[in-house]
C-alpha cells in the first residue's frame, strides 16, 4: 500500500485468473479463489461474507462516502487498485473539518458554528443513532449491525470523535458512548 496526498494505491502480487479481465471483475462474475481451502476457512471464520463480492463492496463503500470509483490495472505481475481522494477526504486527511471552502482553517474550535462541522455519511448517522439508543454498544456490535468491518467502524468513530459529535466516557471495556450534538 502506498498513500499519497491525492490517492491510495493498493498492489497485490499475482495475475488475474485465466480468461478474466478487469472489465469482468467490475461486472457480475463467478468467484475464482486461488486456494479454495483458505477461502473456505476465511468464510467459516467470518472474515469474508461470500466469495466474489469484495470489489463490489469496495466500490459501494467508496460511493457511500462520495469518493470516485477506484481504477484497476494489471501492473508488474499483479493488480494495482488506485483510490483517488475526494475533496472531503482531502480536507479530513489534512485535518480540516469545515465544509466552507472559503474558510479552510485547521481544527478551528474557537468560533464553532453549524457550518463548521463535517457532513456525515449515512453510516456515520446510523452510528449516532445506535449510540443514542444503546450507549454501551461495543464497536463489534456496531459493525455487525451495519454489516461492515470493525476497522470501518473505528474509522467512522474517529471521524465522529474528531468532529466532536461523540465522546467515550470510561474505558473501552466498561465505558459508554455519549452523543454530543
Amino acid at each position: 500500500m502506498k498513500v499519497w496526498n491525492d490517492r491510495i494505491e493498493l498492489w497485490n502480487d499475482g495475475t488475474l485468473p485465466e480468461n478474466f479481465t478487469i472489465d469482468m471483475l467490475l461486472n457480475d462474475h463467478t468467484s475464482k479463489p486461488r486456494n479454495k481451502n483458505i477461502a473456505h476457512i476465511f468464510y467459516m471464520a467470518g472474515f469474508i461474507e461470500s466469495w466474489g463480492r469484495g470489489i463490489d463492496k469496495m466500490r459501494m463503500g467508496l460511493s457511500e462516502v462520495s469518493l470516485p470509483e477506484p481504477t484497476f490495472k494489471e501492473h508488474c505481475g499483479g493488480l494495482l487498485v488506485t483510490i483517488k481522494r475526494g475533496e472531503l477526504a482531502n480536507k479530513l486527511y489534512n485535518g480540516i473539518t469545515t465544509n466552507d471552502t472559503k474558510n479552510d482553517t485547521k481544527n478551528d474550535t474557537k468560533n464553532d458554528t453549524k457550518e463548521d462541522t463535517i457532513k456525515l455519511t449515512p453510516r456515520q448517522q446510523q452510528i449516532l443513532r445506535i449510540i443514542s439508543e444503546t450507549p454501551n454498544q461495543k464497536i463489534q456490535g456496531m459493525a455487525t449491525a451495519l454489516n461492515v468491518s470493525v476497522p470501518t467502524i473505528k474509522r467512522d468513530i474517529k471521524v465522529l470523535t474528531s468532529a466532536k459529535r461523540i465522546v467515550r466516557v470510561g474505558s473501552l471495556k466498561d465505558g459508554h458512548w455519549e452523543v454530543l450534538i
